[in-house]
């Protein structure tokens, strides 16, 4: 079951065409993280564009996203996630570009398995208990998708 499960996983990796994205977050987390995979090391997302698009975004208050998704504070504008995962995600980008994106994630998602099938083990599950488990986590779990969009 767990190498049906990482076939699956690397499937999924392999289908997302370069430059998608889970569009729950209006492609936040991909611009921030491209932004400090460029060396802007600011926490405040700063869209590229020419100025006459800067200007209305600022005194015409037409920016491309916003709340809930952007708060503005002090004239800049923060996404609402943490930066955490952008910033981990930037070094991953920069090195193997868009697919580094999805790295973190799919990590995340084999080591939420590994936890389980050792936790089915401390638990003295049988073997099929444990493979029943891992494969309604790997299969019907949004954990498996999630890991293949960011």
């Amino acid at each position: 079951m767990l190498l049906l499960g990482l076939a699956y996983t690397l499937l999924l990796q392999a289908l997302v065409p370069p430059g998608t994205f889970v569009n729950g977050d209006a492609g936040l987390k991909y611009l921030l993280t491209r932004q400090l995979a460029a060396g802007e090391l600011h926490a405040d997302l700063r869209l590229p564009g020419p100025e006459w698009a800067h200007r209305l975004w600022d005194d015409e208050q037409l920016y491309p996203i916003a709340y809930p998704s952007v708060v503005v504070r002090e004239g800049r504008r923060y996404a609402l996630f943490g930066v955490a995962l952008p910033a981990l995600s930037a070094p991953l980008f920069k090195l193997f570009g868009f697919r580094g994106l999805l790295l973190l994630p799919l990590l995340g998602c084999w080591a939420i398995w590994a936890f389980t099938l050792r936790a089915c083990r401390d638990l003295r599950l049988g073997g099929m208990a444990g493979a029943l488990t891992l494969g309604a986590l790997a299969m019907a779990s949004p954990v498996t998708l999630y890991s293949a969009t960011f």
